[in-house]
């Protein structure tokens, strides 16, 4: 038996249109995997700068108590920081991300008393609304008990 050379027609690698058909593929892959990853991000972003005012909150209430004087937390526009009066601690808000005092209110661009934590355990103050883009979490204030929880996220579709 002879093995006779392959002709120059058959040869083992891949045709044009299998190449292009596996990098459209792979484009379209790669694009819906972006837009996902982006929508995470924004909403990751959001919630870790509740998370970060929900402890920086609660750490002002705690001062409060162990001072046993009243502890004002003021929202800073021009530097974009939220700072507390007993210890002078501040906090630096994230990029996109805004404060305001109501759902439908535009977020703050003058100094404003956000929240009053007193030596009594107490809070006056709230809820503030954290927002990223058309997405919101809420940072509710009992008034009595001074606690500082964080509520379900709100978007426009919800609205």
């Amino acid at each position: 038996m002879t093995h006779l050379p392959a002709s120059k027609g058959d040869s083992d690698g891949f045709t044009l249109v299998e190449l292009l058909v596996v990098m459209v593929l792979l484009a379209l892959s790669v694009s819906i995997w972006y837009g996902i990853n982006f929508r995470q991000r924004d909403s990751f972003r959001l919630k870790t700068a509740t998370r970060s005012l929900h402890a920086f909150f609660l750490a002002s209430r705690s001062y409060a108590l162990l001072a046993d004087q009243d502890n004002e937390c003021h929202y800073l526009p021009d530097s974009r920081t939220i700072e507390e009066s007993l210890r002078q601690r501040q906090l630096k808000l994230p990029e996109g991300i805004a404060i305001s005092l109501s759902a439908d209110e535009e977020p703050l661009q003058e100094p404003e008393l956000l929240l009053t934590f007193y030596a009594d355990g107490s809070a006056a103050g709230g809820p503030l609304f954290i927002c990223s883009g058309s997405r919101q979490l809420v940072l509710a204030v009992d008034p009595v008990l001074g606690e500082v929880r964080i509520q379900a996220e709100k978007d426009d579709d919800e609205k």
